[in-house]
């Protein structure tokens, strides 16, 4: 990037693709990667303003390659490390931005990193870095960013995670036959996001009730059989038909094809 003018970046892996390379994985491997993008490095470094019109331009191209090395190999993507210098001027912008991809492409990932002895003058206690989510004196730094709704089991193929931080709205799509009984469990940063009560619309068995664990956080969630996509739609407050009027134009398309298959549940 020069002069926020975009130049493409292409990512190279030497690994092997050819069937008799990869068939010792039988579908099971995981393709485990890195990414940090040079630019937001070096901006923290020397406090150069980033530029999110570019990284939102960019990061869409750049975790697809990433997906795609994996999933071409019919390896599981798993990003095992990523982050963002906690003293970047648009920290929660840059990690955000992140995560939007991870949903997007429905990567597994882990972010670096979470460190108990962060200090004001040793920082993370290497290279000067400072990503941890603990500062100094372990107070938290942005968790309300990186602590997001998703499926930690589910009853059906997930296809769509998405949430946009600033309105709270979220949703979770499944798609293809729903294999299990069992509900999809999910989990609802309840005490960062939703207090003292939210939302949810869905596609759900009517004779099973929505249930909300709220000591630990989860929701149980029991999608229709009969149908081929299953959506599951939070909010923070209560749901109206009104309500999508103001909602990002993702979650209006969605409850747009859920309104006649739906049940709305209200949580404290």
């Amino acid at each position: 990037m020069a002069d926020k003018k975009l130049v493409s970046k292409k990512l190279t892996t030497y690994l092997p693709k050819n069937e008799l390379s990869m068939s010792k994985f039988d579908s099971n491997g995981v393709l485990s990667f890195h990414y940090y993008d040079p630019m937001a490095i070096a901006s923290s470094f020397v406090n150069i303003p980033e530029s999110m019109y570019a990284y939102k331009k960019e990061f869409p191209d750049i975790f697809g390659q990433l997906a795609i090395a994996s999933l071409e190999r019919k390896l599981i993507p798993f990003l095992t490390e990523f982050g963002a210098f906690q003293e970047g001027e648009q920290v929660r912008e840059y990690l955000d931005i992140q995560y939007s991809q991870i949903e997007a492409f429905l990567l597994n990932s882990t972010i670096w990193n979470y460190d108990l002895y962060n200090t004001e003058e040793g920082k993370d206690n290497w290279n000067l870095e400072n990503y941890s989510l603990l500062g100094s004196d372990r107070k938290p730094r942005n968790m309300d960013v990186v602590s997001r709704p998703y499926p930690m089991r589910s009853s059906a193929e997930p296809t769509e995670l998405f949430i946009e931080i600033e309105s709270k709205y979220a949703v979770i799509g499944l798609t293809g036959p729903v294999i299990s009984d069992k509900p999809t469990v999910i989990y609802i940063p309840y005490h960062l996001h939703y207090l003292p009560q939210f939302t949810v619309w869905t596609t759900t068995d009517n004779s099973k009730e929505t249930k909300w664990d709220k000591i630990n956080q989860l929701l149980y969630w029991c999608p229709l059989k009969k149908i081929k996509e299953n959506y599951l739609i939070i909010a923070k407050g209560k749901i109206t038909e009104s309500t999508f009027d103001n909602a990002p134009q993702r979650i209006r398309d969605i409850a747009g094809k859920t309104r006649t298959l739906n049940t709305v549940s209200n949580f404290e």
